[in-house]
């Protein structure tokens, strides 16, 4: 009996999949063969679409054996209900979309099948075929000029709304001219009295997981004893919330949106940009580093100035976004062996190290503390907690080898340090895990250590105040006193006079800009926190479309107060202000290298 048969079969080998699917991690492994199935549950490999049209096809199959018996006339009556109902319900949703985009939104990043049945009906309805509908929340608000869309840069001051975000960016106005101080006034900004070299690490996906700014488990021991001697930034940000708007931006000293680049989701970065190693180097500063991503390869623009650029501990293959490598011990051997060679440290040097295993996947760590298990093991997502704090102790162990090694060094005391992350994590939060789609402050919030060995009228403190990324350059700059060719370009200000502070002066607050272009997996974001520290936080989706929150009363982001028009319109106007005073470079997603 083939269909008796045939069930069977399928039901054995329906309990086998399930059984390798438990068994199995992401990678394929596993006490049985059958774990090569857990590669399933990969969050990439989204199964639920297959399964969705699965489900249509039964059920279009149970309608013919329900209906295929009747008159044709009764037939053609039901098929002109579906199609009249079909009709008049995506009628009402593309005007309820249009409404409510913040539901447009949740069918893109939740809903398989709908997001694909939204792409399409967005693409037919799209009229001047610029990649954007005015219908089903697809925001454009001119749908008869392909030049005005959610994603074009509005050019300030010229009366046209060309990002649809509800106004015309201003134009900027240029700052006030500072009054020249009497020769006798002591300077506003601290000297550099030394040569110094300087060590930039930086640690991918890092978020705040560390001991010295507050987190309770024990991540960073090494990192710990390092801040306790520097400046510690409590509310540095990055610039977006993946590596490839993020880390070549802020070595650029621009905003991701102002820098040459393709449109790739790992964006290349175009000789014509000039990077800190760039200028570094034709001030007669040695530059060398290493790193353990294929991203990090010269092709990308990101080591541009390079005298040396060590990728040996890159693996053979893999680094997908399911990659289960080690990196960090490779890492430190590389740097070692680089902070070993007289050719390198024989003058002045410059040497920028980049590690990554905190990136997913998690993998886990022989020795790391049992304290890092969280306490509530019922809480959602208690389990990558744990491992992806085990990934940042374990870099963390291997960054102390590398800063004990230093110290170790006739040079060392001349050194500073300086610590970062290109971006965070979520996990869980915002009903989300992973990074690169949204700003929240998980993602874009990060440590920023700066150590200087023996600073004049410095001592160990927190600056408490909002900080950028694109601040990073002229402050490097300023460390190393140099003055080089180009620097008025930079998008940032230094934060020397915040390393420099003395006990209880206070530190100026500034606005952060937070800035992620469109890309091939990612739509446009940016942000704006404006006020004291932590101030309130802008979040612009697309077009008008926008969210407000109070950082002070909701670190969580939780409550969006946007509805609040009192609130929101001085934030919007502040945010359209330095939006405009950005030299922003369109680039369409995947185009060929400039």
């Amino acid at each position: 009996d083939p269909i008796t048969t045939g069930a069977i079969a399928l039901g054995v080998a329906a309990v086998a999949l399930g059984i390798g699917v438990m068994l199995g991690d992401n990678g394929g492994n596993g006490p049985t063969p059958l774990a090569i199935f857990g590669v399933l549950k990969r969050n990439e490999l989204d199964l639920r679409p297959v399964i969705n049209l699965a489900l249509i096809a039964i059920s279009a199959w149970l309608a013919q054996l329900a209906f295929g018996q009747r008159p044709r006339v009764a037939q053609g009556a039901v098929a002109a209900l579906v199609v009249i109902g079909a009709v008049v319900i995506n009628v009402r949703e593309s005007i309820a979309l249009d409404e409510s985009p913040a539901v447009a939104r949740a069918i893109e990043r939740h809903a398989p099948l709908g997001k694909i049945a939204l792409a399409v009906v967005r693409k037919l309805s799209d009229r001047d075929h610029d990649g954007y509908s005015a219908r089903f929340g697809g925001g454009d608000c001119n749908d008869r000029d392909k030049l005005i869309n959610p994603a074009a840069i509005d050019i300030p001051g010229n009366g046209v709304d060309e990002d649809c975000s509800g106004a015309d960016t201003p134009k900027p106005v240029a700052p006030p001219v500072a009054p020249t101080p009497p020769p006798d006034a002591a300077p506003p900004v601290p000297k550099v009295d030394k040569d110094y070299n300087l060590v930039l690490i930086t640690v991918d996906t890092l978020r705040c997981n560390v001991g010295f700014m507050g987190y309770p488990k024990p991540t960073t021991p090494n990192l710990d004893k390092l801040a306790a001697k520097s400046t510690v930034f409590d509310r540095a940000y990055a610039m977006a919330s993946y590596t490839g708007k993020s880390i070549a931006p802020f070595l650029i000293g621009k905003y991701p949106s102002e820098t040459l680049r393709d449109g790739g989701h790992f964006n290349r970065f175009s000789p014509d940009n000039v990077l800190v190693t760039e200028r570094l180097k034709s001030a007669g500063v040695r530059t060398f580093g290493a790193a353990s991503h294929w991203y990090f390869r010269p092709s990308f623009g990101l080591t541009q100035g390079m005298d040396e650029w060590d990728t040996s501990a890159i693996p053979g293959d893999g680094q997908g976004e399911s990659d289960t490598s080690i990196t960090s011990p490779q890492v430190t051997d590389a740097a070692i062996k680089l902070l070993g060679k007289p050719d390198n440290t024989g003058g002045r040097f410059f040497m920028w190290v980049h590690y990554f295993d905190p990136h997913a996947e998690f993998m886990p760590h022989q020795g790391a503390p049992p304290e890092l298990k969280p306490d509530d093991q019922k809480a959602p997502g208690w389990g990558l907690r744990w491992m992806y704090d085990g990934e940042i102790w374990f870099t963390d162990k291997h960054i102390g080898r590398l800063l004990d090694y230093i110290d170790s060094q006739p040079w060392g005391p001349n050194t500073i340090i300086a610590v970062t992350a290109d971006h965070g994590e979520a996990i869980v939060e915002h009903n989300m895990t992973y990074h690169g789609f949204e700003l929240w402050e998980q993602l874009v919030h990060v440590p920023l250590v700066v150590f200087v060995p023996g600073a004049p009228a410095a001592s160990p403190h927190h600056v408490t105040a909002n900080r950028s990324h694109v601040d990073l350059v002229p402050t490097l700059l300023d460390l190393m006193r140099l003055t080089v060719p180009g620097r008025p370009d930079l998008s940032g200000e230094s934060m020397l006079a915040d390393v420099f502070a003395k006990p209880g002066e206070p530190f100026a607050e500034r606005d952060v800009y937070i800035d992620m272009p469109q890309g091939p997996n990612n739509g446009m974001r940016h942000a704006l926190l404006h006020g004291a520290a932590p101030g309130l936080k802008l979040i612009h989706i697309q077009a008008n479309q926008y969210q407000l929150f109070d950082l002070a009363k909701d670190p969580a982001e939780s409550d969006d107060i946007s509805g609040d028009k009192s609130r929101l319109g001085p934030m919007v106007e502040a945010f359209q202000a330095k939006k405009g005073s950005l030299k922003e470079i369109w680039v369409k997603p995947d185009e060929p290298p400039h």
